[in-house]
């Protein structure tokens, strides 16, 4: 039922509900950057976060959608205000109790200097909101006081009821804006997906020259190729690995000492997975794990040449990849092996510690046709990618620079 005073359209209002209407389709359009975001939230409960990421977006959407449709304006600005108040308290304590991470490490103060940096926006912009939410509020008290609303004849209702015909024209026409905006939001959504992913493959670049300067220059190869498994305990979790597949487990032996004991840790997995098991979504690259020789088809002899490499191996630092995300980490597996499809982006973190998304085929290849061969340990037996089996192995090149 509409008790909307009859005077010109709130234009203010109107502004208001649209952008609020745009927000909530923007965050139902992308759900996994919405819960992305809410993850950064240290004041808020597990069980908040869970309600406000199924709530705050239906409900904006609803709340502004029924202001366009002149479905209860006067209360659908009252719950607009509303949320615009709760959002702001939200971000004011949020912004007052946060503390500042006791190390940079894996880009923590850079996340915790972006969100404090956003709240002062944010609480701008809201701030602007309420006031035009305001403004309109008194324009209508004042025209109603001078005269600006027509009386209504003697045994009139001026309230009527909003019809079926309403709500599914509310509903096709937010279907349409939805329609409209999924393919801008896609690609932000994409963009802003490869710029989380490359601030993970740097930081664990950047780990990796830590790890380096703690080993003796010497690159992880924390399982054993003289035995048929290396057996690896974290809390309550065991592992039994083969040789090569450290190379998606490298997290769980760097865990302890190099991510603050947290084997899932956020950093390990791409925006589009969550960590639901101990094997990251950044590969390692299996080229660190055997001298260059092996990865010579006139020089492999096999496991005999299976061993750490050592940072002088490599002749290009800045062009030789150390992890590999496939697929921006949704990994797709073809007969037990990742797949790479051409014209897809895939992310690179070098040695130098610098990190990049670029298209698969940009990558220089091809990779060592037969991955690792054809031996016990081995994890690619048939099939190699970019990256992850360089020819030369640790003295080649993955991309041109």
């Amino acid at each position: 039922m509409d008790d909307t005073p009859r005077h010109p359209a709130k234009f203010l209002t109107g502004a208001v509900a649209v952008f609020m209407a745009f927000a909530g389709v923007a965050k139902l359009a992308d759900l996994p950057a919405f819960a992305e975001s809410l993850s950064e939230w240290a004041v808020l409960p597990f069980a908040v976060k869970w309600v406000a990421l199924y709530t705050v977006p239906p409900l904006e959407v609803l709340v502004g959608g029924m202001w366009l449709l002149r479905i209860q304006r006067r209360l659908m600005a009252g719950a607009m205000a509303s949320l615009l108040v709760i959002f702001a308290v939200a971000y004011s304590v949020q912004w007052m109790t946060g503390k500042v991470p006791d190390c940079g490490c894996l880009g923590r103060l850079a996340v915790f200097h972006e969100l404090q940096s956003s709240t002062t926006f944010v609480l701008v912009r809201n701030g602007v909101l309420l006031a035009m939410l305001t403004a309109d509020a008194l324009l209508g008290r004042v025209r109603d006081r001078g005269g600006g609303r027509p009386l209504a004849a003697a045994g009139t209702n001026t309230r009527r009821a909003f019809t079926l015909l309403e709500l599914i024209l509310m509903i096709a026409i937010l279907g349409l804006l939805v329609a409209l905006l999924l393919p801008a939001l896609g690609r932000a959504r994409n963009s802003a997906r490869e710029v989380v992913s490359t601030t993970n493959l740097r930081s664990h670049g950047q780990t990796i020259n830590a790890y380096l300067g703690d080993w003796d220059d010497t690159f992880p190869a924390f399982t054993d190729p003289k035995v048929t498994y290396t057996i690896f305990r974290h809390e309550n979790r065991i592992l039994r690995l083969s040789y090569f597949d450290a190379h998606a487990f490298w997290n769980f032996a760097l865990a302890p000492e190099y991510y603050e004991g947290q084997l899932l840790h956020k950093s390990f997995f791409a925006p589009l997975t969550s960590p639901s098991y101990v094997m990251t979504d950044y590969l390692y690259s299996c080229t660190f794990l055997a001298g260059s020789s092996f990865w010579e088809q006139e020089r492999r002899t096999g496991p005999d040449q299976w061993r750490a490499v050592r940072a002088y191996e490599v002749d290009f630092p800045s062009s030789k990849g150390v992890y590999f995300a496939p697929n921006d980490g949704e990994i797709v597996w073809k007969d037990d092996i990742p797949s790479v499809e051409p014209g897809e982006r895939q992310g690179i973190a070098c040695v130098d510690g610098s990190a990049e998304f670029r298209v698969a085929d940009a990558f220089l290849g091809p990779p060592y046709p037969t991955g690792e061969g054809d031996w016990p340990g081995s994890f690619h037996k048939s099939g190699a990618d970019p990256v992850m089996h360089t020819i030369s192995g640790s003295r080649g090149r993955d991309i041109n620079r």
